[in-house]
């Protein structure tokens, strides 16, 4: 998860990838079998603000819990 805070405090946009820069994701970080294109819709499907506004609104979780469910759902699903 430190890759994605990272890209996040340099301003990477890793929700999506432009052909342009390369590659969103450093080499080496995601799970064997899983390419940018898939990495990055997975990433923005979850982490929208429509997932947190229903997280929030509908089921109650305090932002420390979305903040949370997204770490744990991000590694398992992504990270090696």
């Amino acid at each position: 998860m430190i890759i994605i805070e990272a890209a996040v405090e340099a301003g990477t946009d890793i929700t999506r990838r432009d052909d342009h820069r390369g590659p969103a994701w450093p080499a080496g970080t995601l799970r064997e079998g899983l390419d940018d294109d898939a990495a990055c819709a997975t990433y923005a499907v979850l982490c929208n603000i429509d997932t947190y506004r229903v997280m929030t609104e509908e089921h109650g979780w305090p932002p420390e819990r979305v903040q949370g469910w997204w770490l744990e759902s991000l590694s398992r699903l992504l990270l090696r």
